[in-house]
């Protein structure tokens, strides 16, 4: 077989993945991006208004959302037969009536034929709880997996009756947050967070890391704690830390329940060095990106920490991954 020309349409953790699988025959052209330029290990990366310019074979959507990937191509005139979907999970599960639903809709929605003759990956699965959830909406929410484990270990901490306040360590929108002060409507709930975006030093770290972590490091500007605070339910149990974390973990106080999302290995240890001996007997600590593909360093800080303390946990496979550590 002749050499086959792809653009791979996304310069973040699935296109550094489908990157490192490329078959012998396969020349990568292009990657093709919508709002930063340059180059990827020497391959130009360009936008849609030069994809004209550019010869290929397929092109292929590398990003989380492939259904608005196939979308944007389709408007920008890109011919059917050259549009080649993929989504990343490497999980499996047992068979039911749900998870065979989700396959079906799935295959309807994705045009990932083509992906057995260009990378050297196993044949995809599309499943329920995976990482691909924004490809399986008509089945299930966003994220559902990791906020039904939130509502769970609530029950669980409510049930055990586990002494403590909450909190989350890297807000951001806070999305998440919100479902935690609406599970815990009688506890503190410490809110850490720049919101300001990423700190000089973290952006800096995320653009030398590269991938997915440098379009992180340029899209995450914050959200003002005002913002955040509008949309909490018991915004009166909300205390606001704004600053660098770990530098605002000035607390005399025991956590039952800890959401983790700060994403780079220094933070996430040391954060987990200073939260674990806070924890209350039977309290969890949820760290989430402990699988997710652009941040590696997340599920290194994780297991060190846990290796070097004789702790367990759990992982989860939510949008992203998520590691559950109890005491």
């Amino acid at each position: 077989m002749g050499e086959i020309r792809i653009v791979l349409f996304g310069a973040g953790a699935l296109g550094k993945f489908l990157t490192g699988h490329i078959k012998g025959n396969i020349k990568i052209v292009a990657y093709l991006v919508t709002e930063i330029t340059g180059d990827v290990n020497g391959i130009p990366v360009i936008s849609l208004e030069q994809l004209q310019h550019i010869e290929y074979d397929y092109i292929v959507v590398a990003f989380g959302n492939t259904i608005k990937g196939i979308e944007i191509l389709e408007k920008a005139n890109v011919p059917k037969r050259k549009i080649v979907g993929y989504a990343y999970s490497g999980l499996t599960y047992e068979e039911n009536f749900l998870q065979k639903e989700c396959s079906r809709l799935i295959h309807e929605k994705l045009c990932n034929e083509k992906i057995p003759e260009l990378f050297e990956v196993p044949v995809k699965e599309y499943y329920l709880c995976g990482m691909n959830v924004l490809e399986n909406q008509d089945v299930i929410k966003r994220d559902f997996v990791r906020e039904q484990t939130l509502s769970f270990l609530a029950e669980e901490i409510h049930r055990k009756n586990i002494q403590g306040s909450v909190a989350e360590i890297g807000v951001s929108k806070g999305e998440f947050a919100r479902k935690i002060n609406f599970l815990f409507p009688d506890r503190n709930l410490y809110l850490f967070d720049t919101y300001e975006g990423l700190s000089e030093k973290d952006k800096a770290k995320a653009i030398e890391l590269g991938w997915g972590e440098k379009q992180y490091a340029l899209d995450e500007t914050g959200v003002t704690f005002e913002e955040v605070l509008q949309n909490m339910p018991y915004r009166e149990k909300c205390i606001v830390k704004k600053g660098y974390f770990p530098d605002t973990f000035d607390l005399e106080d025991m956590f039952s329940f800890v959401s983790l999302d700060i994403d780079f290995y220094d933070t996430t240890k040391r954060g987990l060095e200073m939260i674990y001996p806070c924890l209350s007997k039977g309290g969890y600590i949820m760290v989430h990106d402990f699988n997710n593909l652009s941040y590696v360093e997340c599920k290194n800080a994780v297991t060190d920490f846990c290796e070097e303390n004789n702790v367990a946990y759990v992982p989860i496979p939510d949008v992203g991954g998520t590691a559950v550590i109890t005491k």
